[in-house]
């Protein structure tokens, strides 16, 4: 076997194998009653859909709204909603900390009237998932009648995502350490899956590389796509997961590439086998247009996602059974090289298939919590 052959199984193998792939009460709240300076401020919220900007005031008469638990709302539903509660601590607690976890983009603040800089509501392709904010409220009698403006486009409802997370109003130094806390909940596993599919794009490179000094050697060409294309898909999902970029770059970038390097992984399963990629095969990856289409379809509301996330997981976990039975005959036909590739065929499209069908139960278990019937 020459040196080629043997770098790109190495390559395959190695790197394959480890893919990731109530009524609102008006009493002051004594700070003895406080959790290390902090109370919670999910409960008890005044809910009206629509959008008008006297609801900001806090004179305006919300008597007829009705009563929400913002941090256990279920997902969030699409449109225009806005949210008041009024909260008094007297005047010994004049300054204090407002900490809201709560989707990047999807709502706007108000207190005592004023609306708070920092938080804005954005277009559908910039909104992200729920991260964490302080606001520091003053106010000389420690009233604080606070409003959220919120919009929540079709691509956010799209994925049964909550709107908010957390809502704590508390002294400054312990919404601090609340915050870290949150934070560090939401960021520590990010990196390892970044190092992990930094390596796959840098392997690709190099592997498309490779082809570059040796056209000859296509398998080379088909590899470093395939192995860019899930790093990038990988590491996109996984951003925006943590909420560092938004939905956007997942639905519309990362989920779509998911058909670039299944295709991908056909056309290098052939060509290191020194096959000719058959019809039946060609027919596949012509199919793959059907669920990209549907993707972009769930992101504007037209499409449910859970029946999405199905679809696609049975457009792509067949591949990996199908070819790694495929390289399992050749192997048998006396195709030694075939066999390196059985085991790392099975990972990639496999993978995403179950992670399909894990998202699709607890998205259709999260509707029958929150809509009943």
């Amino acid at each position: 076997m020459s040196w080629y052959r043997r770098l790109v199984l190495a390559s395959a193998t190695l790197v394959l194998l480890g893919l990731p792939v109530t009524a609102v009460t008006t009493a002051p709240v004594p700070a003895t009653q406080w959790s290390s300076g902090l109370t919670e401020l999910d409960r008890s919220w005044l809910e009206h859909g629509g959008d008008k900007t006297e609801w900001s005031r806090p004179e305006f008469d919300d008597t007829g709204w009705k009563t929400v638990d913002l941090g256990d709302a279920g997902p969030a539903q699409p449109g225009w909603h806005w949210y008041r509660r009024r909260v008094h601590f007297g005047s010994d607690h004049r300054e204090v900390s407002l900490l809201i976890s709560g989707g990047e983009g999807t709502y706007e603040l108000f207190v005592n009237g004023i609306r708070l800089t920092g938080p804005t509501l954005r277009s559908a392709l910039l909104v992200g998932r729920p991260v964490e904010a302080v606001f520091p409220l003053s106010d000389a009698v420690g009233t604080f009648e606070i409003a959220l403006r919120t919009r929540i486009p079709a691509g956010y409802a799209a994925w049964h995502l909550p709107q908010f997370t957390n809502l704590t109003l508390g002294l400054p130094p312990a919404i601090e350490y609340e915050r870290q806390a949150l934070e560090s909940q939401r960021l520590d596993a990010l990196a390892p899956s970044i190092c992990i599919n930094f390596l796959l794009c840098l392997t690709g490179i190099s592997a498309l590389a490779l082809f570059a000094l040796q056209q000859t050697q296509r398998e080379y060409m088909f590899l470093g796509l395939y192995l860019l294309l899930v790093g990038i898909s990988g590491g996109l999902s996984n951003l925006q997961s943590s909420g560092l970029v938004p939905l956007s770059a997942n639905f519309l970038i990362a989920d779509p590439l998911i058909y670039a390097w299944v295709m991908a992984q056909i056309e290098f399963t052939y060509s290191f086998a020194g096959r000719r990629v058959d019809r039946v095969w060609r027919i596949y990856e012509a199919s793959l247009l059907v669920p990209l289409t549907i993707s972009v379809l769930t992101w504007v509301g037209l499409f449910a996602s859970n029946t999405y996330v199905l679809i696609e997981a049975a457009a792509t976990g067949p591949v990996g059974l199908l070819l790694s039975a495929m390289l399992f005959m050749w192997y048998r036909q006396g195709n030694r090289e075939a066999g390196w590739l059985i085991l790392p065929s099975l990972a990639p499209a496999v993978s995403t298939a179950l992670f399909d069908l894990g998202t699709a139960a607890i998205t259709l278990r999260l509707a029958a919590s929150y809509f009943p019937g």
